[in-house]
């Protein structure tokens, strides 16, 4: 396959939403470390997931993984914001990865003409974490037949790992970033796909000044707010029929009602003001946003915008160094982690392995490995000392 990258499984299984996260007991990892240097192919077929993938990230996550596993994945991105047209190419060519993440009628398609396995046995030879962690969702994950063809995620964030940064983004031309000389571009140290506020406006007066007919940035009011509360270290969630809400002082409250509203709106009328995002942006839709963005006329997104995994699949396809990559927004560097109560979120199974895949055991002793709680502690949380602290080292259970 072609114009295939070279990262982690990780990168698999964290950016194609399928974090395994186990709770309970820990485990002894059944068969999940793997022999070294063992490789697969996994193809994205998600516009929105392909928006996350940044080759140039070398997250202390994705390392931590990639040691205990000694498994690394060729990664192909959707290039195109028409992905199942692109599937139904690659599918036709026969060229097929060892995994592939597809979701609505492709991924309905590929089960029902035989592109993808089903995974039931594998998972009673191969994963016996996994089965004991998350066979309770198993039946959701099931199709007509009974049978399961692809793995979601069923993540518990708990509260003693502190860390849900994955919203908290700011999306940036990689070429430009290149051309103003940004110094964490090889992101060489875990805190270096950290860029703080001051970072992020310097590098917004640089681009005013060097390229004129560029918008230094766009955005989505809520969008915004939630990723400027969340470079204070402060939890962000939306909950079912509510507003957002932010834990601060102990407490959930609305966003409206917190303490560092006023100072958040006021940051955004200047920001506007002063020039950095186009007149009416905040009434922008996404095809405006998407021919910007496509056009080669926007440095950066604060958080996500809608248009962009479109446009950004575009400028791809074109030439990779114009993509939007993506860093952390905090407020200083003291901002490690986001302090959070438990909550449990799910995803449909769309990874799954197709009849191609030449080692499906190995690819299922990955996964199993990522439902342990060994696993699923370096997917949901990092490293102890780097992406977060245990107080005392109490362990809340």
């Amino acid at each position: 396959m072609r114009g295939k990258k070279k990262v982690s499984l990780a990168m698999a299984a964290i950016l194609a939403a399928s974090l395994l996260a186990g709770c309970g007991a820990k485990e002894d990892g059944g068969d999940g470390a793997q022999q070294p240097d063992q490789s697969y192919s996994l193809y994205i077929g998600n516009a929105w997931t392909a928006t996350m993938f940044d080759a140039g990230n070398k997250d202390v996550v994705l390392q931590e993984l990639e040691k205990k596993t000694g498994i690394s994945l060729d990664v192909e991105l959707v290039k195109s914001s028409d992905v199942n047209s692109e599937i139904n190419v690659m599918l036709a060519s026969g060229d097929l990865p060892d995994l592939i993440v597809a979701d609505g009628e492709t991924r309905t398609q590929m089960i029902r003409d035989g592109y993808v396995i089903a995974l039931d046995d594998l998972i009673e030879k191969c994963a016996p974490d996994m089965k004991k962690n998350l066979g309770f969702v198993f039946p959701e994950w099931r199709e007509r037949d009974g049978s399961m063809y692809g793995v979601g995620c069923f993540v518990w964030n708990d509260p003693r790992y502190a860390l849900n940064l994955t919203i908290n983004t700011v999306q940036i031309r990689y070429d430009m970033l290149k051309e103003l000389g940004y110094d964490k571009l090889d992101r060489e140290e875990p805190m270096q796909s950290f860029i703080t506020v001051d970072e992020y406006m310097g590098l917004l007066a640089q681009v005013k000044e060097k390229y004129p007919e560029v918008y230094p940035a766009l955005l989505s009011t809520e969008q915004a707010i939630e990723v400027l509360l969340k470079a204070k270290g402060l939890q962000c969630v939306r909950l079912p029929d509510s507003t957002y809400n932010v834990y601060e002082d102990g407490k959930a409250v609305s966003v409206f009602g917190s303490k560092y509203m006023p100072e958040i709106i006021t940051f955004l009328n200047e920001f506007c003001r002063d020039g950095y995002a186009p007149d009416g942006v905040t009434a922008f839709k996404e095809e405006e946003n998407q021919a910007l963005l496509a056009q080669g006329k926007v440095f950066s997104t604060l958080s996500s915008v809608s248009g962009l995994d479109a446009a950004n699949a575009a400028l791809a396809a074109e030439n990779d160094e114009t993509r939007f990559v993506y860093f952390y927004l905090v407020e200083s560097e003291e901002i490690k982690n986001v302090l959070i109560n438990g909550y449990a979120a799910a995803e449909g199974p769309n990874l799954m392995i197709t009849k191609d895949c030449k080692d499906p055991e190995g690819v299922m002793k990955f996964l199993n490995y990522c439902a342990t709680e060994e696993g699923s502690t370096i997917i949901g949380a990092g490293v102890e000392g780097v992406t977060y602290t245990t107080p005392h080292r109490v362990i809340v259970q």
